[in-house]
């Protein structure tokens, strides 16, 4: 039987209140970082995300890691990344992820991939609509636009951050997205829908 402290309790009775709101946190390029995966999911928590969407580059090679996943308290929808074999999935009894997900959050669709084979839905072979929202990781540089009705989410990094950024992930709700650093809560990015 699991243990919790009160605090883990009480964020996850508020996670559960706030699940209607539909917020996900969007993160990418773990790369095995299990300080980094316990940082996501409790700021998902404090925020009461219904769900965690993975770019990719978990790290499955190391067994805390999967330990955290075997466990998670929400749901966490990945996609393969160029670091992520199936084999790495399998071996760790988890659910092998595609190469990408096509799939409704909220009022939005949302195309999820790494970015290293697809970054368009249409390099997939589907389609993509106004309002879209397209994740990829893939460069550990957080990033954030609109194009032609489209926005273009790219979280950075959790564990492996490269330019000037720190360690990041994003936010996704109905009305918009941010890109925070994981750290601090920093907003870096912001745009609405």
């Amino acid at each position: 039987m699991k243990k919790y402290t009160p605090i883990i309790l009480f964020f996850q009775i508020v996670s559960v209140i706030m699940r209607a709101m539909g917020i996900a946190v969007v993160v990418s390029d773990i790369h095995g970082d299990e300080k980094a995966l316990e940082s996501v999911f409790r700021k998902a928590l404090e925020i009461g995300a219904s769900t965690i969407f993975c770019a990719g580059d978990l790290g499955l090679w190391n067994p805390a890691l999967i330990s955290i996943l075997q466990c998670r308290p929400l749901p966490f929808i990945c996609v393969r990344g160029n670091c992520d074999s199936p084999w790495d999935y399998d071996a760790a009894q988890l659910p092998i992820a595609p190469l990408y997900r096509s799939q409704k959050f909220g009022s939005h669709e949302i195309f999820i991939t790494h970015g290293d084979r697809f970054s368009l839905p249409e390099d997939a072979g589907l389609s993509s609509e106004k309002g879209m929202v397209i994740i990829t990781g893939h460069t550990h540089v957080p990033s954030l636009s609109e194009a032609d009705g489209r926005f273009f989410l790219n979280p950075g990094s959790v564990s492996r951050p490269r330019g000037r950024y720190r360690a990041s992930y994003a936010t996704l709700d109905d009305e918009a997205v941010s890109v925070l650093e994981l750290e601090t809560g920093k907003r870096i990015f912001y745009r609405k829908f």
